[in-house]
């Protein structure tokens, strides 16, 4: 069971520590998460017939992740994620990574990409993103499997309703040969349209699911298009992404839907000043602490 993903704190850790006693009550082994850091991080190892498979999940900075002290997901923490393989590289044969993040409704975005494809380089031999809710492509990068987005497993939540991307996603399976080659398929499936619970598709239905998903794989082979969909993606949520930076209460964050009250209130040297602090790692980094920290 993979537990990193941005939700897994919403029941605080109580509700954390409740689910990893009930999956090891059950006899689930659980990973990318742990009552500290230590824990989260920790690579399963399974051994399946002669080869040991690991398995890693981590999960993007939100307000999931785990500390030394404190219980939740493992981060996406990419030096952390080279040293962890390396110390363990002798302890598995094949590693799966199990990747939360890109945005809800966007894959890849050009970061995940090439984050995903750092992973395979540094000895992962697939990486399959969750979390944006939609079909994300796939690609074979350097001998290893990438799927950029598994649609959505089981998950009834009445706002997305209207989407279709929403109610539908796929399993991944891999075929591992003893030479540690490997073969990936994908099983399509329905969910929660119209009641809870995944279902398979019909023939037809699955037949249309695997040419769309092959049509978004060929596309975001294309450097270019992945650019132009991401700056696109961005252009629309350009001002729900500047208000929350900025620290808009519900109802300024309404009167600025259009841009016009940031523009009026903020002068371009102010914007120019907080593109510094976001952009700049040290400046970000001393930000992180101070609201990690409660020091505003």
């Amino acid at each position: 069971m993979g537990l990193a993903n941005n939700h897994i704190l919403d029941h605080g850790e109580a509700g954390l520590r409740n689910t990893l006693a009930v999956c090891e009550r059950a006899g689930i082994a659980t990973v990318g998460a742990g009552v500290n850091l230590c824990e989260a991080r920790r690579i399963l190892i399974r051994q399946i017939g002669t080869i040991r498979v690991g398995v890693l999940g981590v999960a993007e900075h939100e307000f999931s992740i785990a500390t030394p002290r404190s219980a939740g997901a493992n981060p996406l923490d990419i030096i952390d994620f080279v040293r962890n393989v390396r110390e363990n590289s002798d302890r598995f044969d094949y590693l799966v990574v199990l990747l939360h993040g890109s945005d809800e409704f966007h894959v890849p975005t050009p970061r995940v990409r090439d984050t995903c494809r750092f992973m395979i380089e540094m000895g992962a031999r697939a990486v399959v993103v969750q979390h944006p809710h939609v079909l994300g492509g796939y690609e074979y990068y350097q001998g290893g499997h990438i799927v950029y987005g598994q649609g959505a497993l089981v998950m009834d939540e009445a706002i997305y309703r209207d989407q279709q991307s929403f109610h539908e996603g796929f399993l991944v399976k891999l075929s591992i040969a003893g030479d540690l080659s490997s073969r990936m398929e994908i099983i399509p499936f329905v969910q929660s349209n119209p009641s809870p619970g995944a279902r398979r598709l019909t023939e037809q239905q699955e037949e249309e699911l695997r040419s769309r998903f092959e049509q978004r794989s060929k596309a975001i082979a294309d450097d270019e298009f992945v650019e132009a969909e991401w700056l696109r993606f961005c252009e629309i949520r350009k001002h729900i992404y500047m208000s929350s930076l900025l620290g808009h209460n519900r109802v300024v964050r309404k009167l600025d839907s259009g841009g016009w009250l940031r523009r009026l209130f903020y002068s371009r040297k102010a914007l120019l000043s907080v593109r510094n602090c976001v952009c700049c790692e040290t400046h970000r980094e001393a930000i992180e602490t101070i609201l990690d920290r409660g020091m505003v």
